[in-house]
């Protein structure tokens, strides 16, 4: 009788063990995507530079081989890329350069490479238009906000109904990407209007005035920060800024020769940019350390998740310590004659990059060099990660513009 009683409790102990590891398993397949891709309210390349502290960081891995899966030719250049959770490729504003109409659209790929959905979008105002040279942006839901090149800020559902329009400076050109919170706030950059922070229904929260040619980099906390303006001229230039999440300019830094790059964010507020070498600053505006490394004009940092700093240096891609700026390791790009800026970093620590005569290569953390293929003849803007273990990059063959999918 004792021995039918132990039996029957190991029965019920086993049971309820198994029950406990359904419901587990039950859980992590709600919250982890097929392929260890991350959680589901995350897309693994949501705006430029791979989120909105421009630190180039994804949390989804990247591919391992460098095979070209497909490329799909644009009619006009797409200067960057958003990727969502269901691995579409978002090309943002491009101009139709086949028939110089002045026709401007917002093309969404499939991950297939084919076209899921495009729209027209109005040109600017004077003629000649040339799209956007900058990058549209993703939120949770899936919803697209992007630049139209008339002045407008745009949001589209996924199946790309318009859900609302926010008219900027028509009279000059939008060419600073956007940034979205995780609530939906959208933050946003023109250069004469300055910065407008925006509900997710597009209604104002705060404008304020910024002198700067960048995009907009924003803290988990909500402030943010612009790069400045180059410039030759003696008495100097605006080089980097900072504003509270209310919209107040809380310090500033000026040079003789501002700096285009982009800010980027560590959680704690940290800054690493780029005034011609790399230096870092503490969230108060004080200066950490300058380092003799750096990318000079438009250098944006990305952030590994070792905590890392890594940019480009001519043809190599360069490691430094993000307590002193000292070189961890140097790897030149073979075959390259120049590393893009915007390198992007997978959730495993992988760096991937493109170079401007049209390479896309893959670093260890280390620094060692896992592939490097050309595929085409020039590339101007650094990778976006995908859904798939992929990689999407776009450049120049011949006289034709084409997106690539790399696996």
């Amino acid at each position: 009788m004792a021995m039918r009683c132990i039996q029957r409790r190991d029965s019920i102990r086993a049971i309820g063990i198994a029950l406990a590891l359904a419901s587990i398993s039950a859980v992590q397949a709600q919250t982890i995507q097929p392929g260890g891709t991350g959680k589901r309210l995350d897309h693994p390349w949501p705006m430029r530079y791979g989120n909105m502290q421009r630190n180039g960081r994804s949390s989804y891995p990247g591919p391992d081989l460098g095979q070209v899966a497909w490329r799909h030719r644009s009619a006009g250049s797409v200067p960057e890329i958003a990727v969502d959770r269901q691995g579409r490729a978002i090309l943002g504003v491009t101009f139709n350069g086949e028939t110089w109409s002045g026709e401007c659209y917002l093309t969404v790929l499939r991950a297939d490479g084919e076209v899921d959905w495009k729209v027209r979008v109005v040109p600017y105002p004077w003629g000649a238009s040339q799209g956007v040279s900058c990058g549209p942006a993703i939120n949770r839901q899936g919803e697209i906000i992007v630049n139209s090149s008339n002045g407008q800020v745009l949001k589209f559902a996924p199946n790309g109904d318009l859900k609302f329009t926010y008219q900027r400076n028509q009279n000059m050109t939008n060419d600073d990407s956007p940034a979205v919170m995780p609530d939906g706030t959208i933050y946003h950059h023109q250069g004469i209007p300055g910065i407008v922070k925006l509900t997710p229904s597009g209604s104002v929260i705060w404008t304020a005035g910024a002198s700067s040619l960048t995009d907009i980099s924003v803290r988990p906390n909500g402030d943010v920060s612009l790069g400045g303006v180059r410039s030759n001229e003696p008495h100097g230039s605006t080089d980097l800024l900072y504003y509270s999440a209310n919209g107040q300019l809380l310090w500033s830094k000026s040079s003789s020769r501002g700096s285009q790059s982009v800010p980027a964010f560590e959680d704690d507020g940290t800054i690493f940019y780029s005034q011609g070498t790399m230096k870092r600053y503490e969230s108060n505006g004080t200066l950490t350390w300058s380092s003799a490394y750096g990318s000079g004009y438009k250098g944006t940092a990305s952030l590994g998740i070792n905590r890392e700093v890594y940019c480009s240096f001519g043809n190599a891609v360069v490691a430094l310590d993000p307590l002193t700026g000292a070189l961890v390791w140097s790897t030149p790009i073979p075959g390259s004659v120049g590393v893009n800026n915007g390198l992007a970093v997978d959730r495993r620590g992988f760096i991937y990059g493109t170079t401007g005569d049209g390479f896309v290569f893959k670093l260890s953390p280390q620094g060692a060099v896992l592939f490097n293929v050309k595929i085409a003849d020039s590339m101007t803007v650094g990778p976006a990660i995908g859904a798939d273990k992929s990689l999407f990059v776009t450049g120049i063959v011949g006289f034709d513009n084409f997106v690539w999918k790399v696996n």
